[in-house]
């Protein structure tokens, strides 16, 4: 029992040894290669590194791209505004010569009026005057009123109304100075009183 109790101590301390040894060998190894792990890792940096640099180099010139593509459309766009409103400037210049030939045909328009009104009056008058007078001639129509000077008078009197009246329009709308003169003539006015009424 002894012996076979020595014998087991003898065993158990030859596998703690090659244990040991199978250690220092396995640590020997690990630190024999280690530096070449490391170097791979390194080695894998570098390549990631260099990866991700040229994927940044890549970034930077689609952005770069992009950038350009962006400044030229903005250009381009800049380039049709101004054209736009180039158009716009000279659609209003049209426009409003348009409005100043518009109101000189009104005013014009206003003017033939006045001056059609004037015509149709005085062939009336020259009428009625003719018609008085062959009646006058033919003893027909009614005999000259008594009051004939007063009534003269009387009508005078309103076309200098009248006249005032067309003053004080013509001082305070100077801009219808043909209208005015229109007006002017039909009341037998001359031009001259236009002038002499500011």
């Amino acid at each position: 029992m002894e012996l076979r109790l020595s014998q087991l101590k003898r065993k158990q301390e030859t596998m703690i040894s090659e244990m040991e040894r199978t250690i220092n060998k396995r640590d020997a190894i690990q630190l024999k290669y280690e530096p070449k792990a490391k170097q791979s890792k390194s080695g894998a940096s570098s390549a990631n590194l260099k990866r991700q640099v040229q994927s940044l180099k890549n970034n930077i010139q689609l952005c770069t791209k992009a950038n350009a593509d962006a400044e030229q459309r903005i250009a381009q766009r800049e380039q049709e505004l101004h054209q736009l409103q180039h158009t716009i400037e000279q659609s209003n210049d049209e426009c409003t010569g348009k409005e100043r030939e518009a109101e000189n045909l009104r005013a014009e328009v206003r003017v033939q009026a006045v001056a059609k009104q004037r015509g149709l009056a005085t062939v009336l008058k020259l009428q009625r005057a003719r018609q008085r007078y062959d009646e006058l001639s033919q003893g027909t129509g009614p005999p000259p009123v008594a009051n004939i000077r007063a009534l003269h008078q009387e009508q005078l009197m309103l076309k200098y109304k009248i006249v005032d009246m067309m003053r004080a329009l013509h001082d305070t709308y100077p801009q219808l100075e043909d209208l005015w003169a229109e007006f002017f003539k039909w009341l037998g006015e001359p031009a001259e009183g236009i002038a002499s009424s500011g």
